[in-house]
């Protein structure tokens, strides 16, 4: 339970994130605007539009103490597709493996700050993982739970066995609901089979973030004592930045799942500041001297040893 309870927190708060900002943007009234309306600003993409240093500043500092907990916990879009993954693993029956990173993060990241600085709208709209999630929810999910309510309240006064205010449903543009399923595809598709690609290739949010987690004080380190390279670990890692070859681990790409702490069985892999050396180092920069004087006694005791062996064959033979 132990090495479970980061994991089961992250589940907790990811779910109750994602259903407030779900809530938020599909209700007709604005009964969860007060309540709820918390949860977009404390979102980096809108903080950094209106300029809100201090929300910037905060998950700055967050990401430098514990990594990326923000792209794991309170991004919604990195929750859609972390359900995504999991039933693409659940189909699939394939372990992920780990893959080097895409040098395309910092071409996104420049491409969509400069559309911000120039006003062009578009590209973070289908790029940032705030927008791309509020936007399907305001124009897919939206209409379709006016219909469902509206039917019910039709339902409610054919049978009058209860009553149900009709209300004016949403319709979303043409071109907004091609953008919107159009956009989820794209970032749910390579879920699907290869987990947290977008986050770690595209997402603008994962890769400022990122370049400051790869410096993070808590990480996930493993224990190369104890690491017996059964590749569990390596096999439930979304982010695929675990690599066993070197026992190391891209904090930059790291969401912080903590799926990883809890399916090794070795012990061997932490969540914590402090780094492991081996207790029996395989490799030491030892001076000329001494690599010559540790070579020369090695060669003459194998010497000692084949005469001592001749000699010993000679006394049996006579």
């Amino acid at each position: 339970m132990g090495r479970n309870r980061l994991k089961i927190i992250r589940i907790i708060v990811s779910s109750a994130v994602f259903v407030a900002v779900t809530l938020l943007w599909i209700a007709y009234s604005d009964i969860f605007l007060r309540p709820l309306g918390w949860i977009s600003r404390i979102q980096v993409f809108p903080a950094a539009m209106v300029l809100s240093m201090a929300s910037l500043l905060f998950w700055l500092a967050v990401s430098f103490l514990f990594g990326r907990v923000y792209c794991s916990s309170v991004c919604p879009l990195g929750t859609w597709l972390d359900g995504v993954a999991h039933l693409g693993m659940a189909v699939r029956r394939k372990p992920y493996r780990y893959s080097r990173p895409f040098d395309l993060r910092s071409f996104f990241l420049l491409v969509t700050l400069s559309c911000i600085a120039g006003g062009i709208a578009i590209v973070p709209v289908v790029i940032e993982p705030y927008c791309i999630y509020s936007k399907f929810v305001v124009t897919i999910l939206k209409p379709v739970w006016g219909a469902i309510n509206n039917l019910i309240a039709y339902t409610g006064v054919v049978t009058g066995r209860w009553d149900v205010y009709y209300i004016a449903v949403v319709r979303a543009s043409v071109f907004g609901i091609i953008i919107s399923v159009v956009t989820m595809l794209a970032v749910s598709i390579p879920a699907w089979f290869f987990g947290r690609t977008f986050c770690n290739t595209v997402c603008p949010v994962g890769t400022v973030l990122g370049y400051v987690s790869r410096y993070a004080l808590c990480r996930i380190d493993i224990d190369t004592d104890r690491c017996t390279n059964c590749r569990r670990c390596e096999d439930v890692c979304k982010a695929s930045c675990i690599d066993l070859n070197d026992h190391v681990v891209d904090g930059s790409r790291c969401v912080n799942c903590f799926n990883c702490l809890s399916v090794c069985k070795d012990d061997a892999i932490f969540y914590r500041t402090s780094r492991k050396r081996l207790s029996w180092p395989l490799m030491q920069r030892l001076s000329r001297a001494d690599a010559g004087g540790a070579a020369a006694p090695s060669v003459g005791g194998v010497d000692n040893q084949v005469k001592t062996i001749k000699k010993e064959d000679n006394e049996a033979i006579s």
